[in-house]
């Protein structure tokens, strides 16, 4: 039971990851409101756990072309300036507070 747990944690931690990603590449047309609604509510992931992404983020810019493409780093920065204003939602509807049995 907590080896799968875990493993939710972990997928839903790396897609939260691709989700910022894909966003911050701008190869597709997705919203900022789009990219906190599924951190948010669909991965259910604390501010602490979005900032901890970012933070992975920053640290590797080469990996990520932010120094190569700086529209990347001001929709990084939007994202950030969006945590300031982020409110938690109850654990009662976050999905990683769901058991599997």
């Amino acid at each position: 039971m907590e080896n799968k747990s875990l493993k939710f944690e972990t997928w839903r931690k790396e897609r939260a990851e691709r989700v910022i990603l894909t966003y911050l590449q701008g190869l597709r047309k997705i919203s900022l409101n789009w990219v906190l609604g599924c951190l948010k509510g669909d991965f259910g992931l604390s501010k602490e756990e979005v900032i901890s992404i970012i933070e992975k983020i920053k640290r590797n810019p080469s990996l990520y072309l932010l120094d190569k493409f700086p529209e990347r780093k001001i929709r990084l920065k939007k994202i950030e300036s969006a945590l300031k204003k982020w409110k938690e939602i109850p654990s009662a509807i976050i999905p990683s507070a769901i058991s599997f049995k």
